[in-house]
Protein backbone atom coordinates (compact mmCIF):
# COMPACT_ATOMS: atom_id res chain seq x y z
CA UNK A 1 0.00 0.00 0.00
CA UNK A 2 1.14 3.15 -1.30
CA UNK A 3 1.36 6.17 1.95
CA UNK A 4 -0.48 8.81 1.39
CA UNK A 5 0.75 12.44 0.92
CA UNK A 6 0.04 14.73 3.61
CA UNK A 7 -1.05 16.89 0.61
CA UNK A 8 -4.19 15.28 0.23
CA UNK A 9 -5.13 15.59 4.66
CA UNK A 10 -7.83 18.30 4.91
CA UNK A 11 -6.14 21.58 5.43
CA UNK A 12 -2.76 20.95 4.12
CA UNK A 13 -2.52 22.36 0.36
CA UNK A 14 0.50 22.91 -1.69
CA UNK A 15 2.01 25.41 0.48
CA UNK A 16 1.71 23.86 4.10
CA UNK A 17 2.63 20.56 2.37
CA UNK A 18 6.13 22.50 1.24
CA UNK A 19 6.73 22.88 4.60
CA UNK A 20 6.26 19.91 5.90
CA UNK A 21 8.29 18.09 3.30
CA UNK A 22 11.17 20.90 4.72
CA UNK A 23 10.85 18.61 8.18
CA UNK A 24 10.93 15.80 6.16
CA UNK A 25 7.01 14.83 6.60
CA UNK A 26 5.61 14.02 3.31
CA UNK A 27 2.99 11.09 4.58
CA UNK A 28 0.12 10.59 7.04
CA UNK A 29 2.61 7.75 8.94
CA UNK A 30 5.77 10.52 8.67
CA UNK A 31 3.23 13.09 10.99
CA UNK A 32 2.19 10.28 13.45
CA UNK A 33 6.08 9.76 14.05
CA UNK A 34 6.95 13.37 13.98
CA UNK A 35 8.46 14.39 17.15
CA UNK A 36 9.01 17.98 18.22
CA UNK A 37 12.16 19.28 18.84
CA UNK A 38 11.40 19.69 22.91
CA UNK A 39 8.88 19.98 25.52
CA UNK A 40 8.36 22.80 27.89
CA UNK A 41 6.79 21.81 31.01
CA UNK A 42 4.55 24.68 31.82
CA UNK A 43 3.05 23.23 34.63
CA UNK A 44 5.81 24.46 37.25
CA UNK A 45 5.25 28.03 38.14
CA UNK A 46 7.89 30.76 39.20
CA UNK A 47 7.76 34.07 40.61
CA UNK A 48 9.25 36.92 38.82
CA UNK A 49 12.06 37.16 41.45
CA UNK A 50 13.21 33.70 40.79
CA UNK A 51 13.39 33.81 37.01
CA UNK A 52 16.73 34.78 35.47
CA UNK A 53 17.59 36.62 32.08
CA UNK A 54 17.46 33.66 29.09
CA UNK A 55 15.30 31.39 31.69
CA UNK A 56 12.15 29.95 29.78
CA UNK A 57 9.68 29.97 33.01
CA UNK A 58 5.87 30.10 33.40
CA UNK A 59 4.71 32.82 35.79
CA UNK A 60 1.70 33.84 37.59
CA UNK A 61 0.88 38.02 37.64
CA UNK A 62 -1.49 40.34 37.85
CA UNK A 63 -1.50 43.06 34.85
CA UNK A 64 -0.84 46.33 36.26
CA UNK A 65 -0.82 48.49 32.81
CA UNK A 66 -0.88 48.12 28.86
CA UNK A 67 -0.76 49.87 26.11
CA UNK A 68 -0.95 49.47 22.22
CA UNK A 69 1.50 51.83 19.83
CA UNK A 70 0.46 51.80 16.34
CA UNK A 71 3.19 52.55 13.74
CA UNK A 72 3.40 53.33 10.02
CA UNK A 73 2.04 50.97 7.93
CA UNK A 74 0.07 49.38 10.20
CA UNK A 75 2.23 47.98 12.45
CA UNK A 76 1.71 47.54 16.41
CA UNK A 77 3.60 47.17 19.72
CA UNK A 78 1.75 46.02 22.31
CA UNK A 79 3.24 46.53 25.89
CA UNK A 80 2.26 44.51 29.02
CA UNK A 81 3.62 45.54 32.50
CA UNK A 82 3.02 42.51 35.29
CA UNK A 83 4.15 42.24 38.96
CA UNK A 84 3.97 39.72 41.58
CA UNK A 85 4.99 40.03 45.55
CA UNK A 86 8.31 39.55 44.15
CA UNK A 87 9.10 42.23 41.27
CA UNK A 88 7.84 43.52 37.86
CA UNK A 89 8.43 42.43 34.18
CA UNK A 90 7.66 44.54 30.96
CA UNK A 91 6.16 42.21 28.90
CA UNK A 92 6.64 43.25 25.11
CA UNK A 93 4.75 41.95 21.04
CA UNK A 94 5.61 43.04 17.96
CA UNK A 95 2.39 42.50 15.13
CA UNK A 96 0.51 41.33 17.64
CA UNK A 97 -2.54 44.12 18.23
CA UNK A 98 -5.29 41.21 18.89
CA UNK A 99 -3.49 40.77 22.97
CA UNK A 100 -4.63 44.41 23.63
Amino acid sequence: MQPRSVRYVKGVGPSRAEQLARLEVRSVNDVLWYAPRRYEDRSRLHTIGQVMPGQVATIRSRILAKGLRRLPGGRTIVRVAVGDATGRLECVWFHQPYLE
